[in-house]
C-alpha cells in the first residue's frame, strides 16, 4: 500500500475549492478531507462534483466546533487531471485535501475495529486553545493511518514519530493532514499533533491487503 497521488489546488468559483488528481493505477481508494472554519462553521457542504464521474460516500461528519468531513470513492481506472470540486456556501475560510491510496484492501476498505474512525475535540474547558492534541488508537496492524486536524489558522502539526506530513489543502492554514503506513503489529498506537493550535481531529485507518486474512 502506498500513495498513488495527492491533489493539487486549482482555481474554482466563489465559496468553492477544487483539486486536480492524477494517479498511476486504477482500483485506488480516493479519500477526500474537508475542514470548515477556525473554531466554528456556520454552513455545510452543498455539492461535491468529480470530472471523472466518481461518487464520493460520506464516512465522517464531525462538528464539535468547526467541521471536518471525510469522504471516499473507488476507481477502476487511472485518473488524469481529475477535477474534484467542493462548495460550502457563504464560507471563505476552509480547506480540502484529496489523496489516492493504491493496493488497499479490496474486501474491506476501512479498519473493521469499532474504534475507527476516531473523532476528537482538542479544545480545553470553555473552548480554551491548546498546543497539543493526542489521539490514542490502540492496537493497529496492516493499516494506512490518516489523521486530519483542524489547526485554527496556525502552522502545520509536529506529528508523532513515523508520521509524514501530507499537507493542508490550500485552505488558509485551517487543515493539517499526516499519515503513516503500519505494516507490522503495533500496540497502543498514538498520534500527537503538537506545536500549533489544534481544534479537532479525525483519525482513520484504511486496510492493507492481508488484513483480517483478506486480499
Amino acid at each position: 500500500m502506498a500513495l498513488d497521488g495527492v491533489g493539487s489546488s486549482i482555481i474554482c468559483g466563489t465559496y468553492c475549492r477544487a483539486e486536480s488528481l492524477t494517479t498511476a493505477r486504477g482500483h485506488d481508494v480516493i479519500i477526500l478531507i474537508v475542514e470548515c472554519g477556525f473554531t466554528d462553521c456556520q454552513s455545510t457542504i452543498s455539492t461535491i462534483t468529480d470530472s471523472s464521474g466518481l461518487k464520493f460516500i460520506q464516512r465522517v461528519s464531525f462538528a464539535p466546533n468547526d467541521k471536518i468531513w471525510e469522504y471516499y470513492a473507488r476507481t477502476t481506472f487511472p485518473l488524469k487531471s481529475d477535477n474534484i470540486s467542493v462548495v460550502i456556501p457563504g464560507i471563505y475560510n476552509w480547506g480540502m485535501q484529496v489523496l489516492a491510496i493504491r493496493n488497499a484492501n479490496t474486501r474491506s476498505i476501512f479498519e473493521q475495529s469499532p474504534r475507527f474512525p476516531i473523532t476528537l475535540s482538542c479544545l480545553g474547558p470553555g473552548g480554551i486553545s491548546v498546543t497539543t492534541c493526542t489521539a490514542p488508537m490502540g492496537a493497529v496492524d496492516h493499516d494506512f493511518i490518516i489523521a486530519s486536524t483542524a489547526i485554527n489558522d496556525a502552522g502545520a502539526c509536529t506529528p508523532s514519530s513515523g508520521f509524514a506530513e501530507l499537507g493542508g489543502g490550500g485552505g488558509d492554514g485551517v487543515l493539517d493532514i499526516d499519515y503513516q503506513i503500519v505494516s507490522m503489529p503495533q500496540g497502543n498506537f498514538v498520534l500527537t499533533c503538537s506545536g500549533n493550535d489544534p481544534v479537532a481531529m479525525v483519525a482513520d485507518a484504511i486496510s492493507l491487503p492481508n488484513a483480517f486474512g483478506t486480499s
